[in-house]
């Protein structure tokens, strides 16, 4: 009996020995081999050193290009159709021309009538008929009595404009030549009636002298002679 549980005990020990050797093999083979037992390792290919596809490769990706900006809206003054005149409040001639328009002394009965100045109940009323081949018209007030100030106006005597209304706008002369800067406030155009125009300023006018004129498309201009701000 005792014989016999040593040699079962002896092929249990040699059973175990032998588990233990086949399982010391196999990690060592697995070391060997991380990849697995009869596979080739496979590695990516490798571009030549210096090549197009190399250098591609390794440089950044450029970032996408931004959007060009969309371009500002001009601050030009634009000319206003239904007024004749650029939206700034800038005179109409002077968008295009920067010199002063052309001036002439002929024929002024057939193009301004009726003209007259006078003040009454507080204020100077100005008054013409003009032609309707003119586009714009004007009324120049000399209010320093220089004629070698202002505006200069090509009438017999000379005449110096610090002020000017063109239509339904006053303006005050800004420098030498066809330079005008708007007066703020109610605009001095009373009324119209056919090519008749009545117009209304300040009081302080009164005394001072003015010149009618209506000009062309084109710039060229007639004039009434020097009148007299009178009483009415």
């Amino acid at each position: 009996m005792m014989r016999l549980k040593l040699g079962v005990a002896a092929g249990v020990l040699a059973l175990a020995g032998s588990g233990c050797g086949g399982a010391d093999a196999a990690a060592g083979s697995a070391f060997e081999d991380p990849v697995g037992r009869g596979f080739p390792i496979v590695t990516p290919p490798q571009s030549p050193a210096g090549s197009a596809e190399a250098v591609a490769t390794l440089s950044p990706v450029p970032p996408a290009p931004q959007g060009t900006p969309a371009p500002q809206a001009s601050m030009a003054p634009r000319e206003s159709v239904a007024a004749g005149r650029p939206q700034s409040g800038v005179p109409a001639r002077s968008s295009a021309r920067v010199t002063a328009p052309d001036q002439s002394r002929g024929s002024v009965t057939a193009a301004i009538s009726g003209y007259a100045a006078c003040s009454a109940k507080g204020a100077v009323v100005l008054t013409a008929t003009f032609d309707d081949s003119y586009a714009y018209r004007h009324v120049f007030l000399d209010t320093d009595g220089d004629a070698t100030t202002g505006y200069q106006v090509d009438v017999e005597g000379g005449f110096g404009a610090e002020f000017m209304i063109e239509d339904d706008l006053l303006y005050k002369s800004a420098g030498a030549g066809w330079s005008w800067k708007q007066v703020g406030g109610a605009g001095p155009l009373m009324s119209r009636s056919g090519g008749t125009y009545r117009w209304q300023v300040k009081p302080a006018f009164a005394g001072d002298t003015v010149v009618f004129g209506a000009s062309t498309e084109a710039g060229a201009e007639v004039s009434s002679p020097i009148v007299p701000v009178r009483a009415c």
